[in-house]
Order: structure tokens, then sequence, then C-alpha cells
């Protein structure tokens, strides 16, 4: 993990305006003072080697297992998070009395070492700065002390897993899959080309529609109430220096070059952009200040009344801001007058109003707008009648009664083939015998140039990998059809190719048990702490 996770969103404005508000509003849980809360034994929630853990301490090591991005999912996603959490904190109190310990100068090297905060190939602090504090709303020490504490597992991996040893054979296996050279012949089997004339009973017809409800479910509408801080309007707002013009182009002057190539300057000159840059820079800080306004709103909004959707429009009133309400709407079809709709659309149907905590958003960070809104009334989900829905229900019963005789026709073409083969009948000829259209592919490698230039290779590929030749796959699902393959040969790769790769296959063979053990181990040091 480390800060590289970071690395594939670094350029993406829209992504890192979104985790500035998240993780703004995340740390007002983490440091702001809880209603009701005095630090007492209220706050303690569990306790780990006979030591107690406190809530703001669960919290804070949640926000760093997600890498501070909240996580998004149901009920499943949402506990495999907070075990996270707790193996986390199990982890790094264990480490404490084993005496493991992570140096500053380990973390300001693996901070310069980043190529994220480099610019020209070198550290640049005012990057990093920017890109920590500025896009992900992140406190510097925050996310060094997140940093120090990755560190930290890392230790604790490797440690557990030093003992850890790769088999010769093993090794030598491995290294074959990505080396043997393979030719295979390949049966397409589409649903079009088997069981395209199938089609439902009316009978069929209804049964489909009573066994599958939620196929022909009416959806569910939702209507929230919500306050929004435009963006354009407080972009208006801002005083934009000449020192962060002039900040913002030296920082991206990568993207002003000049493209005529007898310009006197390779880049474009800074008055030719300074209105675009004027904008950006406006637009950045109008992303900041209601990242700011939406934190303390919903901080007000927890100590107003928590999770009461009327206390949206208490603290509302207090600001002297407008509290609007939608009508009904879909997940599918957002209110139109939103120009963020689906983010608002994804945002309002996260809501419960039987959970306080969640019957009213997080900030939601939109190309125009902030907002923050909360529950107010839906109409649930209810059943179409039949008459309403039986051509469509006709058309998948249909498709339901062509898959199913895909798969019976399936079954029996692989009995047909499994069948000629043992008798000695190659496999193409019984393929043939039976009307398939046969195609042979190969010889080619895991490594080979051409490799991409095969058709299904990488479904085609974990499929014979474990073959002999001679044998046969399981049938092999893709988009487009499903496969039948056939391993015609397989020989040795390239030696000198295949000892050149032995160093680096045994260190993926090691890192993946260290990863697997080190899960197996956390889980276990866990249920060991909580007795």
């Amino acid at each position: 993990m480390l800060i590289s996770k970071f690395n594939k969103l670094i350029h993406n404005k829209l992504v890192w305006a979104a985790f500035a508000i998240l993780v703004s509003l995340s740390m007002v849980g983490l440091f702001a003072p809880t209603v009701g809360d005095n630090g007492g034994s209220d706050n303690r929630i569990g306790t780990l080697f006979g030591d107690p853990v406190m809530r703001d301490e669960l919290v804070r090591a949640k926000m760093f297992a997600e890498g501070f991005q909240p996580t998004r999912g149901g009920e499943e996603e949402q506990a495999r998070m907070q075990e996270q959490a707790w193996q986390r904190m199990a982890i790094v109190r264990y480490a404490r009395t084993l005496g493991v310990t992570v140096s500053d100068q380990e973390v300001t090297e693996t901070i310069i070492r980043d190529k994220a905060f480099a610019v020209n190939g070198s550290f640049n602090r005012e990057r990093y700065q920017q890109l920590i504090e500025n896009q992900m709303r992140v406190p510097m020490k925050v996310f060094e002390d997140y940093l120090r504490e990755e560190l930290l597992l890392n230790k604790m991996q490797m440690l557990t897993g030093s003992s850890l040893w790769i088999a010769p054979y093993e090794l030598a296996q491995s290294v074959a899959r990505l080396t043997d050279r393979f030719t295979v012949d390949i049966v397409e089997l589409t649903v079009s080309n088997l069981a395209s004339n199938v089609t439902a009973s009316d009978g069929d017809v209804r049964a489909f529609y009573d066994g599958n409800p939620s196929l022909f479910n009416a959806p569910e509408l939702r209507s929230v109430v919500y306050v929004e801080w435009p963006l354009d309007e407080l972009a208006k707002t801002v005083n934009v220096s000449e020192v962060q013009i002039q900040a913002l182009y030296d920082r991206n002057i990568e993207n002003y070059r000049n493209p005529e190539t007898n310009a006197p300057s390779p880049f474009k000159p800074l008055s030719e952009v300074e209105d675009e840059l004027r904008k950006e820079v406006a637009a950045t800080e109008a992303r900041s200040i209601a990242s700011d306004y939406a934190m303390q709103f919903v901080n007000s909004l927890r100590m107003v009344d928590y999770g009461d959707a009327v206390s949206i429009h208490t603290v509302a009133a207090e600001l002297k801001m407008n509290v609007y309400t939608t009508t009904l709407f879909s997940a599918v079809e957002p209110p139109s007058h939103i120009s963020d709709g689906d983010l608002f659309s994804q945002a309002a149907f996260q809501l419960d109003a039987k959970d306080p905590s969640t019957s009213y958003s997080r900030a939601v960070v939109g190309d125009a707008a902030v907002y923050i809104m909360a529950w107010n009334t839906n109409r649930p989900a209810y059943l179409l009648t039949y008459d309403e829905v039986k051509d469509r229900a006709r058309k998948l019963a249909d498709q339901d009664a062509q898959n199913r005789a895909f798969e019976t026709r399936l079954t029996d073409l692989q009995k047909q083939l499994s069948a000629l083969t043992s008798t000695g009948t190659p496999f193409k000829v019984a393929s043939e015998s039976l009307k398939l259209s046969v195609k042979t592919v190969g010889p080619f490698s895991i490594y080979d140039s051409s490799a991409e230039k095969v058709d299904y290779f990488a479904d085609i590929m974990p499929a014979v990998i474990t073959l002999n030749a001679g044998q046969m796959s399981a049938p092999v699902r893709t988009d487009e059809a499903t496969l039948l393959i056939h391993l015609v040969s397989r020989e040795a790769g390239d030696q000198a190719e295949a000892i050149a790769l032995k160093p680096d296959v045994n260190r993926m063979l090691q890192s993946t048990r260290m990863r697997t053990h080190f899960a197996a181990w956390s889980k276990a040091l866990l249920a060991n702490a909580k007795e």
C-alpha cells in the first residue's frame, strides 16, 4: 500500500475534490468533540490485550485502513473494513510490545522517493504539501502518522513471513507456466448458434414472472431536502493573487509546452495562459471554501439534533441558507434540475431514515456545487402486475429458456467430445464430426511479444496453464462466447529466459505467500487480543 496507492488518483481533480470534502468531514468525527462524550467509559468500545480501545481510535484506524477513501458498499463491505481496522489496531499495539518502530528518517525517505511528489524528477515539498493539504484536505501530521503506520505494518508482514520458503519444484513449475509454449484447438459456442430458436411457452413466461419479482418492480422513489454551495458563485468571491497564478504555472509548466517548434521559448508565456490559470485557482479555492462550509454545517448538524432531517432546516436558518426539497426521483433518474444528478442520486439512495448516522449525507461534491442532503420521504418499490409487464416478461423468459437450452446442449457436446477423444479420435476430428468449427492457435507463451494478438488470450491462458497435452479444459466463459479448449501440445520454452525469470518469480511467490500468511496471522492475533 503506502502512499503509492494515491498515485493513480493524483491527476484526477474531481476525485481529489471529492476526497477533500469526504476526508474533511471524516476529520470532524475524528477530532471534533462528540455530543455527550467526556472521554470517559461511554467512549470505550472494547479492549485489546486487556487495554481499552476508545471510539476515536477505531474511527482513526478505519480511516487509515481505507486509505482516506470512505468505504462504499453494503453491510458486508462495511463489516470487512471494520474488521480490518480492529486488526490494524491489534498489530500496531503488538508491534510496540516487540519494540518494532519506524523512524522519522524512514518516513521522510519514503515520501521523498515517491514520484507523485516530484517535479522534474526531484522531490518538491510544495507539491507534496499541495497534494496532501490542499487537494486531499488531510493535515500533514495525520498523513505522516498514516504513513508511519503503513511502514510499521510492512515491517510486521516481513517479520511474520521471514520463515516462509519456496520449494525448488514449486518455483520450477511456476516458471514453466510462464515460459512453456502452447498450441490449442478452440471451439466457440454461443447461444445464437445453439439455441436461438428456443422460446418460452405462455406458462413459462408466467412462471418466470412469479419466480423473479425483483425484475418487475417499480423502483423506489425518494425525495430529499438539501442545501448547496454553488461553486461558480463562490469562485466570484475569491481574490486570486499573482503569486498563486505564478505558483500554479510553475507547478504545471509541462502542461504549457509551446506547439510551435520555432518558438523563442519551449513554453507558452504566463501572460498567454493567465486567465485560464486565474479561473483554475478560483475554482480550487471555491471548492476548498465549500469544503470548509460543508464541514462546519455537518458539525453543527450533529450538535443540533443528531439524525433528524428537521435539523437541516434549523442549521440552514441559522446560516441564512435556503433549504430545497426535491420531487420524488429514482436511483437511475435523478432530479432534472441538479446538474450533478448521478452523484446526487447516488448519495440520496445511501440515506437510511432508520439510522441516525446515515439519515443525512456527507458532502456531495459535484462539478457545479457541493451538497448536503437529508431524508425527506419515499415511495417504496412495488411489484408491477403481470399485464403491465407481459411483453418484458416474455422477452426475459425467452432469454432464460435459451440460456438453459444452451447449457443443456453444451453439457451434451462435452460428453460426446470426451467419449470420442477417449477412443483416440483427435479433438479436431471429433469436433468436426459434431459440426463444430475448430480454430487452432499457437504456439505461444505468456512472454510472446505477439501474445496480445491471440484471440481470447487472457481467457485461454488461465484455462490451459495447468493442463497437459491432450487434455480439455472446463468450458471457458467470455463476454462473446463459451470456449471449449483442447491443449494440442505443450513444449518447454527458452531455457535462458526461464533462468532469467526465476528470481522475479521467486519474489512474486514469496510476496503472495507472505500476504496470505500475514492475513491469517492478523486474524488470529486479533482473536487472541480480544480474549
